[in-house]
């Protein structure tokens, strides 16, 4: 039997439900019936699923969406009480304001000391406004003297995106090319250039940082946008590559295919790649079922295979 730690599982909070003026975006609509059942569900139901695909401790967070202060913090608020009646079960990734940097940096620390969560996950964009700003600073400051680490997710494309996915085909399919069939996981790994270009990683050198879902594409091009850009990034203390060994982590939440996973087994260490299922919208079994592929498949000893389903995850976030 596996004993897994997933760290990108989502939920929507009360407060989200009732005020969010966001979650349109997410086209729920695409998803099985059963998504919004899943994803309301703290208690028996989200517990049960975990056990199916028997996953220990599981690091619930918000949908990645930017959500003004007093969303927030009723959804952390509200996710805090569950992961103490959870006997152990949940942990808390914290949601935080991202549309206010100085507000976002507030409550992950109000979240951390007082709540106990274990870091944040964040919206790959706040409204079309990326993190690679001065005005960021402050957040990703905040971030790195906690010593947590920030989880860097995908979210529906800005508005002046998504005429790039419009097409000679219906309107569902160019949604799904905006978010989970291509354009969230290329918006997301961009981001991640466009910080390290920025010279964030040179600013706050002990920044942890996440991305999910294979390493959104990044593991296949490290080495060649590295080789093209060395000369144009300015005088960084650190190459790309450095940086990405140093300061990223990556999960392997639904891509469940042995040809993504070998590719990141060549990009990235060992000790940076983690179980995550991307719950509800994937199956927690699927998560499951993958990681006996692995173990079967002889590309990771068992020693490797119990760092990347658990012992990675306890160790970047204090888990005992």
């Amino acid at each position: 039997m596996a004993s897994l730690i997933s760290l990108e599982d989502h939920f929507i909070s009360d407060a989200m439900k009732a005020r969010s003026q966001n979650l349109d975006e997410f086209a729920f609509h695409l998803w099985p019936e059963n998504l919004n059942e899943k994803l309301s569900s703290l208690r028996d139901l989200r517990i049960s699923d975990m056990d199916k695909g028997e996953i220990i401790v599981q690091v619930v967070s918000s949908v990645p969406s930017s959500e003004p202060l007093d969303i927030c913090k009723e959804t952390n608020d509200q996710l805090a009480e569950a992961v103490e009646q959870s006997y152990g079960r949940l942990r808390g990734f914290a949601s935080v304001p991202m549309d206010s940097p100085k507000e976002a940096a507030g409550e992950l620390e109000r979240c951390i000391r007082e709540l106990g969560f274990l870091g944040a996950l964040i919206p790959n964009n706040a409204h079309g406004k990326y993190y690679d700003t001065g005005e960021y600073e402050e957040f990703w400051g905040r971030a790195e003297a906690l010593g947590v680490p920030v989880y860097l997710h995908p979210t529906p494309p800005p508005e002046a995106t998504k005429a790039t996915y419009r097409g000679n085909y219906l309107d569902e399919v160019a949604t799904i090319l905006s978010v989970g069939g291509w354009g969230w996981h290329a918006d997301t790994a961009i981001h991640i250039v466009k910080l390290y270009a920025s010279g964030l990683f040179d600013s706050f050198p002990k920044l942890k940082v996440i991305i999910g879902h294979a390493g959104e594409m990044l593991p296949y091009m490290i080495t060649r946008i590295n080789s093209r850009l060395t000369k144009g990034w300015g005088s960084r203390k650190r190459d790309l590559k450095t940086v990405w060994a140093e300061n990223l982590w990556i999960t392997v939440s639904g891509f469940w295919d042995l040809g993504p996973f070998s590719c990141m087994l060549r990009t990235v260490a060992i000790d940076r790649i983690l179980f995550s299922v991307d719950y509800p919208f994937e199956r927690n079994e699927s998560g499951r079922d993958f990681m006996a592929t692995v173990r079967e498949s002889g590309l990771v000893t068992e020693e490797q295979w119990r760092m990347i389903a658990s012992g990675n995850a306890e160790r970047l976030l204090g888990i005992s």
